[in-house]
């Protein structure tokens, strides 16, 4: 459940800044190692609104999930054009971003005879 609500959080943030979509700011592996450079009440750009989205989201992912990590990854609509002044202007992305987020969770079969922790998977496909 907490692995879904992390994936709709960012597909909210990229949907708000579909030009930084476009530009491919949000194409990474998480955790990102970003910091928020909007702090201090400074100007922030839809550049940095995409770094201080990462790094918020990175924080969020390894603080709600043990071992939490992801990968966002965008691929635009063969033969879909629009100009990259529709796409700064904030066109919706023409195109699908798929969030694949990882992390363990313990083996709650008393009855196994291992109860390491298992990798757990959450993908998802979706248009921002």
């Amino acid at each position: 459940t907490q692995a879904s609500f992390l994936a709709q959080s960012m597909a909210d943030r990229m949907r708000a800044n579909s030009p930084q979509v476009w530009a491919g700011a949000y194409a990474t592996a998480y955790p990102s190692g970003d910091s928020d450079p909007c702090g201090g009440g400074g100007i922030c750009t839809r550049v940095n609104v995409a770094i201080r989205d990462k790094a918020v989201w990175s924080t969020q992912l390894t603080d709600q999930l043990p071992n939490g990590t992801a990968a966002i990854a965008c691929v635009p609509t063969a033969g879909v054009t629009v100009s990259v002044q529709d796409q700064q202007n904030g066109a919706p992305y023409a195109g699908l971003c798929a969030i694949d987020i990882l992390w363990s969770e313990s083996n709650l079969d008393r009855n196994a005879a291992d109860t390491a922790p298992v990798q757990q998977t959450f993908a998802w496909v979706f248009q921002p």
